[in-house]
């Protein structure tokens, strides 16, 4: 079975996320200061936050960062990343699935461990606004006094369920819906890669029925390209 275009063209470099320049000039900045500050990363779905959350956390483990600061995938820390068992230094962790107390105290344990490797330890919280009640005010615990070499990312659709004493403790990065402009040059950049013919009006029209949700128009250029096309 092929590849989906969204594993397939994931971005693995930080100039391949499309209109949230604000939001991963940021990223990079803490990445090239080395600060590291832990961040909440929240926007609509099909934002690339997942993605950027990926990116920031690799970053700051890559051991031969590219000019853009983005990970080099050929060092030992890339490498592992990409195995079935992941980087042992980068948690992720699936709120949706696994949001209770119990979930989080046992993802938590982790930070009674002292980081593996040199670099840093960084726990992403992914659909963070589903974590419950009791396990916010477990892991508002960690982030009072967090260990000086973890950082902690939080990717939300829904930022005004992440407790306030979380938000105060992170910087709040919006990623938001791209224009139509944006939707179709991403697209064009795709098809050039996948080695693929569109018509500019075949791209406009994709771009309108994605909404501005770069996964969706991804989707949707890839169910173009599944029509069979009949010579006349």
């Amino acid at each position: 079975m092929s590849e989906k275009f969204t594993e397939r063209f994931r971005p693995r470099a930080w100039e391949e996320i499309r209109g949230q320049d604000r939001a991963v000039n940021y990223l990079v900045g803490q990445v090239r200061s080395g600060k590291a500050r832990s961040v909440v990363l929240h926007g609509p779905v099909g934002t690339a936050k997942t993605s950027a959350a990926r990116l920031y956390a690799l970053s700051l483990r890559c051991l031969h960062l590219s000019h853009t600061h983005s990970p080099c995938w050929h060092c030992s820390e890339c490498k592992q990343y990409e195995r079935p068992e992941g980087n042992p230094g980068i948690h992720d962790l699936d709120c949706g699935t696994r949001g209770r107390l119990d979930d989080i105290q046992r993802y938590l344990s982790i930070l009674s461990v002292p980081a593996w490797g040199r670099k840093r330890r960084i726990l992403h919280f992914d659909e963070a606004h589903r974590l419950s009640e009791r396990a916010y005010d477990a892991l508002l615990l960690s982030l009072e006094d967090p260990p000086l070499d973890t950082t902690f990312i939080f990717s939300t659709t829904q930022l005004e369920k992440i407790p306030a004493p979380i938000r105060s403790r992170c910087a709040v990065l919006d990623f938001v819906l791209l224009r139509p402009d944006q939707i179709v040059a991403y697209l064009r950049g795709i098809c050039e890669r996948a080695g693929l013919e569109a018509e500019p009006e075949a791209l406009a029209l994709l771009a309108h029925l994605s909404g501005g949700h770069v996964r969706d128009a991804l989707k949707l250029l890839e169910q173009a390209a599944e029509v069979p096309v009949h010579d006349h």
